[in-house]
């Protein structure tokens, strides 16, 4: 191991905590934000579609000026705070929509069926519509992952720590090996992340489809 490789690898658990940080932080507050938008959005018509449009308009800015709009709103500030409000924007699409998606594809005949046996609106959103929309849900919780993970390199340029301090510092030294332990890091901790989610949405779906034989046995 030559000493170049050396010395990017012993500042690798520092940029790993703080990319690993941002990530999970920003997908923590991204969640708990779009799937309660998502479902105001199902379960209002005139709702839905003003919301997913500015949504989906946030998502449309290139990343860097969202960090930078961030930075000059919180009066020049810079660190972890405008790198996970960025971050929380970005995530915010896949999971809101993707909860629309899910909660509109439940079968109307499950949802009447359920409201026969006695159950009210609220109730059949947390019994049946949100376990049976679920899967589609956490898929789109794996595509906000991975663009959380892509795009928090990109916040060492407000000063946070990442992976990125690897390949901003690289290329502007020119150091290629700090730039590839950067980029090999970033897509690892993606492929990682998506796959323990996917682990997830797998066994949410064999739940259901245990769930649903049962009730036709």
């Amino acid at each position: 191991m030559n000493q170049n490789l050396r010395e990017q690898l012993l500042l690798l658990p520092e940029y790993f905590q703080g990319h690993l940080t941002l990530t999970l932080i920003a997908l923590l507050l991204g969640i708990l934000l779009s799937i309660p938008l998502g479902v105001w959005a199902a379960q209002s018509p005139r709702v839905k579609r003003p919301l997913l449009a500015i949504i989906s308009v946030i998502q449309t800015f290139p990343s860097v000026a969202i960090l930078a709009l961030v930075v000059a709103l919180l009066g020049g500030q810079i660190g972890v705070l405008p790198a996970v409000i960025a971050l929380v924007l970005y995530s915010i699409l896949p999971i809101a929509r993707n909860t629309v998606t899910g909660l509109d594809s439940v079968p109307s005949e499950v949802v009447e069926a359920a409201m026969g046996i006695g159950m009210n609106p609220q109730q059949v959103l947390v019994k049946v519509k949100l376990p049976l929309a679920m899967p589609i849900i956490i898929a789109g919780i794996r595509t906000a992952t991975v663009w959380t993970v892509g795009l928090a390199t990109l916040s060492t340029l407000v000063g946070a720590t990442s992976f990125g301090n690897y390949i901003f510092t690289g290329l502007q030294t020119r150091n290629l090996v700090s730039v590839t332990v950067g980029s090999i890091a970033a897509a690892a901790m993606a492929v990682i992340l998506d796959a323990l989610i996917a682990g997830i949405q797998w066994l949410v779906e064999n739940r259901n489809k245990s769930i649903n034989s049962n009730k036709c046995n």
